[in-house]
């Protein structure tokens, strides 16, 4: 009789379940593509459908108790969720912590190609029933590292979303440390948004239990996607003793003279604009080289080029925009000039002995 009741069960789980899985095939294939294409309301709209799916199943199951309720068995469930449709990546796992309270389950499920599908879930029981307590999303696909509890026990984890490569492979990044509360409950602890605040976007990232590496890439004046030599910082935190989230324990600054060229760089640009004979003077100590500046020049997107010749001296490009007032004088330059319109400039820096950044000359390219 046992054996009986336990197959009808799971019949019934199973028909259920199936059912469900034919209700996610069909959304995703119709639904996914009009999502990729649609918009980010179309996407939202379609990714909650989906999601609202996948946590009836895991939640039933969770519900059911005994084998159904285990990790492998939801895992199983939602292997095949995942296999209705190719560019779906779900998960589940419960994060270590003290005996003092069951730990929630946690979900996170991720759908290729559509933005803001990154998803966190987390499943515990109020008043009796199982049920979704919390959801966080974000852009990029989330992952779950452990870390060691708090002090008194309460289970806590690490979660990331990591974006698409950009640049020379820098990603997109978002890092929370998160702490259940009791065992309907959880909060965010500790997140990387509130450090950097303008975004963050990692070449190296590295989570062992109670540290964090960091290697990341700035936006200063002068950065520009793609180009090698620019200034990246490492950051490694780790917990202090005697407290639960992690701090700042070192930085590591590589390639620092890149943000203090492109710093002197912005600020001769907007000394030639205004015409700060005083400043100009300061970054370019060549009278000269001064002579020669035509007030039309603007900086290019290109990447800087070091000198083949004079280690440290570094080009930076520029674009004569046409005839214009003298970077001197304030009269136009006459029509008959050499100089055609629009054309390539060269500047070359030199780090002076403390440190500083001087233009040392610059010419045409065409010259």
């Amino acid at each position: 009789m046992v054996l009986v009741a336990w197959l009808a069960v799971c019949g019934t789980a199973a028909a259920t379940g199936g059912d469900r899985l034919d209700r996610f095939r069909e959304l995703a294939a119709s639904g996914l593509a009009r999502a990729q294409l649609g918009g980010a309301e179309t996407a939202d709209a379609t990714v909650s459908e989906l999601y609202a799916l996948v946590d009836e199943e895991i939640v039933e199951n969770l519900e059911s108790g005994g084998p159904f309720a285990s990790l492998g068995f939801i895992q199983e469930r939602l292997d095949a969720f995942g296999g209705a449709w190719g560019g779906a990546s779900f998960h589940i796992l419960r994060p270590a912590g003290g005996a003092a309270r069951a730990p929630l389950t946690i979900g996170v499920l991720a759908l290729a190609g559509v933005p803001g599908s990154g998803s966190m879930r987390l499943y515990g029981r109020t008043a009796g029933a199982v049920v979704p307590v919390r959801t966080v999303t974000h852009d990029g696909v989330p992952e779950v590292h452990e870390w060691p509890a708090a002090r008194d026990g309460a289970p806590q984890w690490v979660v990331t979303w990591t974006g698409p490569a950009v640049g020379r492979g820098a990603r997109p990044v978002r890092v929370e440390l998160w702490r259940q509360r009791r065992d309907d409950e959880a909060t965010r602890v500790w997140g990387s948004a509130d450090l950097y605040p303008d975004g963050l976007w990692a070449s190296d990232l590295a989570i062992r239990r109670g540290e964090i590496r960091l290697r990341y890439e700035l936006r200063y004046p002068g950065w520009k996607p793609g180009c090698e030599g620019q200034t990246e910082h490492e950051d490694f935190y780790r917990v202090p003793p005697g407290a639960d989230v992690p701090a700042l324990a070192r930085r590591q600054v590589f390639n620092g003279w890149h943000r203090d060229l492109g710093t002197a760089v912005e600020r001769f640009f907007a000394a030639l604009a205004h015409q700060d004979l005083r400043r100009l003077a300061e970054l370019v100590p060549d009278a000269r080289v001064r002579a020669r500046l035509p007030a039309g020049l603007r900086p290019e997107p290109a990447c800087e080029a070091h000198s083949p010749d004079t280690p440290g001296m570094v080009v930076v490009a520029a674009t004569d925009d046409g005839p214009g007032p003298d970077s001197r004088r304030g009269e136009s330059r006459p029509a008959t000039s050499r100089v055609p319109a629009a054309s390539p400039w060269s500047l070359w820096w030199t780090r002076a002995p403390g440190g500083a950044w001087r233009l040392s000359a610059a010419q045409p390219v065409l010259e």
